[in-house]
């Protein structure tokens, strides 16, 4: 399990920063805000998940950088707005000196939030969130530094950490990966400690784990080399800068030794050590006790501490219209006072008189940078690089040191210093962090998990498989599946074949560094199917695969049986719009001669423009399972020319009502001059006896003709 200090050196953090759930209701000042700020949050809201009407006309942007000098709404907003959108109001007329309009989203009682745009309606500019206050609340204790390494953040690191230990049992619940590391940083517990490897530190030692980006720079590293001398002493000042900060963190909770990768595995030609290391860094991370993450920095000079804009960081409390336009109730005084004899007040309302005879409720809200989530998970240099989702997601605590504030995640909670006691479940955008994925029944969980991983870019394409390989280990403890095979799953092999990739980003580099019916062998985002597959007319009949399948050995083959297999004559792109994953095309196939072309979404997993040939003469369509009522889908493969029988994936199709009871009639399975391209075998549901004549595999008493084949 993940270690902490039995002590940590911090003892004058606030006990009131992070509240017990006893904490008495206090009173929260509202922020100074303009008339035009005040005037926006007036206005009821609508039951509609975006309203594309414009609600209200907001300052020009002139205006706004005037008040923002005054008005704390408006300094949140003018801090996210980019030069670029400040030059184009600026230059264009169509833009220049008109007020910013304002729409509504997420319409939650709790939650909702305005996207401002400029006068286009399109182009926008900022987005601001609205978060009811509840009557318990302590926020207003708060304060932001303009530094993200200040005694304040100190303290409150200190108590998401603390409070992690002392409330959150999944957290301290023992790792799946028992996996100490070889080596460690012995750091000692004061600046002037001296600093050196260890590889004799005692197993359950309490350390911490550092997640960075290399960079291009050049930085000091372990190699075979210089291994002795790093056990005798490694000066601080040799460190790069963000090397240097990570021990200053660590220090500062306690920790007397840290990982770095860089410095504990030996770098260089010699891959022996990273081959035995890279398959226990799910251990390592899971079994630290903190994770030092510098999301901020693009490589080891940029440091953990940043200086930043404070107006990105603060929120704003305001009074907002507690009421939405589909569900307005007009109040009388009598009504009113009869709703509170019966205990009916909503809590949190302040009551204010439009008019002698109606009331409505204005509530406190927190306003906050709307797209506060997206611009730390979403937009730091480190969420580019995959092997970060492995750390981030196996590490028990990451505390994130981002260009723009000081972020948390653990295994319960996300934690900002926007929102230091956690952000609401709406506000979970896109559903990607590591808590919010924990929520999902485990074949959406692994999708999602795919989908976060191959956002992220890898210096070396051999890694595909190695640098998710811990998540896969700690999956199949957890959710038992059958054998991990190249980022599938055998117990669900026919459906987790069906992965497609974002068309306009894919290649498959070679050599193959796994299968082609792998999504780790191509590069791009990959969506995995899960939720509307009904049936499969597919058989897992073999699965040929080498003992190590998490990374290190990019051969597996396996051999299925299917009911159709269809030649393709003539495939062309069609100008229908599609979406990201999929496009329309031209299919010209012989088998079900209903029509000249069958126009069909496909997605291509290599996706360079010479990698599609206009006439594909061996492509073929193997349907694998029935998806929704009248709907399919499938592999799209290419015969291997001179093996009978053997095939690579290329695609995945989808077949709509049109071509669905058309494709169930058809069987194909014939090449080029009629010839079988693989073997066949025939079955019914009677038990069946088999024997092999004239070169194909056949079933007595059979008559449903199926065809075997092999994937590789």
């Amino acid at each position: 399990m993940s270690q902490l200090p039995s002590s940590s050196p911090i003892v004058t953090a606030d006990p009131n920063l992070l509240p017990d759930e006893k904490d008495e209701a206090v009173p929260v000042p509202l922020s100074k805000i303009c008339s035009t700020c005040d005037g926006l949050f007036s206005i009821p809201r609508r039951y509609k998940l975006i309203s594309w009407e414009s609600i209200y006309d907001f300052h020009t942007l002139a205006a706004l950088i005037v008040s923002a000098q005054d008005c704390e709404v408006c300094a949140l907003v003018n801090a996210q707005i980019s030069p670029e959108h400040i030059a184009l109001e600026r230059d264009d007329e169509k833009f220049h000196n008109k007020p910013i309009q304002c729409f509504q989203s997420s319409t939650f009682f709790h939650f909702w939030e305005i996207i401002l745009c400029l006068a286009d309606g399109k182009t926008g500019i900022a987005f601001l969130s609205l978060i009811y206050i509840p009557d318990q609340n302590p926020l207003h204790h708060w304060e932001f530094s303009t530094n993200t390494w200040s005694p304040i953040n100190i303290e409150l690191a200190e108590m998401w950490i603390q409070h992690c230990v002392k409330n959150h049992t999944e957290c301290a619940g023992p790792h799946v990966l028992d996996a100490y590391p070889s080596r460690l940083l012995s750091i000692g517990n004061t600046s002037t400690s001296p600093i050196h490897l260890s590889e004799d530190v005692a197993k359950g030692t309490p350390y911490a784990t550092l997640s960075h980006i290399w960079g291009a720079r050049h930085f000091i590293s372990l190699t075979r080399s210089n291994l002795d001398d790093f056990k005798e002493n490694i000066p601080f000042l040799s460190l790069p800068k963000t090397f240097q900060d990570a021990v200053v963190v660590a220090r500062q909770y306690g920790f007397k030794y840290i990982w770095i990768d860089s410095l504990c595995i030996v770098q260089g030609p010699d891959h022996d050590d990273w081959c035995s290391e890279s398959g226990r860094m799910g251990g390592v991370y899971g079994g630290g006790g903190l994770n030092i993450a510098a999301s901020g920095a693009d490589h080891g000079g940029d440091g953990l501490f940043f200086d930043r804009d404070v107006n990105l960081v603060r929120f704003c409390v305001v009074l907002a219209d507690g009421r939405c336009l589909d569900d307005i109730e007009i109040q009388t005084e009598k009504d009113d006072e009869k709703k509170r004899e019966n205990h009916e007040e909503e809590p949190g309302g302040i009551r204010t008189s439009d008019s002698k005879d109606a009331v409505h409720r204005r509530r406190l809200y927190y306003c906050i940078d709307g797209r506060l989530y997206n611009r730390a998970f979403h937009q730091l240099p480190i969420f580019n690089r995959a092997w970060v989702f492995q750390e981030r997601y196996l590490a028990t605590r990451t505390l994130h040191f981002g260009n723009f504030q000081l972020f948390y995640e653990c295994k319960t909670n996300t934690c900002f210093e926007t929102l230091p006691l956690g952000l609401p479940f709406d506000f979970l955008i896109e559903g990607e962090s590591r808590e919010s994925i924990q929520r999902y029944d485990p074949e959406k969980k692994w999708s999602d998990i795919v989908k976060s991983y191959t956002k992220g870019q890898l210096t070396k394409g051999s890694d595909k498989l190695v640098a998710i390989s811990g998540v896969a280990r700690v999956f199949a403890e957890t959710y038992p599946r059958g054998r991990y095979l190249f980022g599938l799953w055998e117990d669900n092999l026919s459906q987790d074949l069906l992965w497609s990739v974002e068309t306009t980003k894919s290649t498959r580099p070679l050599p193959l560094r796994a299968p082609t019916w792998s999504w780790a062998s191509v590069n791009g985002i990959i969506h995995m199917s899960y939720s509307d597959l009904r049936t499969t007319s597919v058989k897992i009949l073999e699965i040929t695969a080498p003992a190590d399948h998490y990374g290190h050995e990019p051969e597996g083959t396996i051999k299925l049986s299917c009911e159709r297999l269809l030649p393709v004559a003539e495939l062309y792109i069609s100008d229908r719009e599609c979406d990201s994953f999929f496009e329309y095309y031209g299919l010209v196939i012989p088998s079900i001669p209903q029509r000249d072309a069958w126009e069909m979404r496909c997605s291509f997993d290599n996706h360079d423009e010479d990698s599609i040939p206009i006439v594909p003469e061996t492509f073929y369509l193997m349907d694998v399972v029935q998806r929704g009522e009248n709907a399919g889908t499938g592999l799209i493969l290419e015969n291997l020319r001179g093996r009978k029988g053997w095939f690579k994936r290329i695609g995945r199709y989808l077949t709509g009502v049109d071509e669905f009871e058309a494709f169930r009639e058809a069987r194909g399975g014939e090449g080029e001059g009629g010839e079988d391209v693989c073997e066949c075998a025939e079955e019914s549901g009677e038990g069946k006896e088999e024997e092999e004549k004239g070169g194909k595999e056949e079933v007595k008493n059979g008559n449903r003709r199926r065809f075997v084949i092999n994937l590789i």
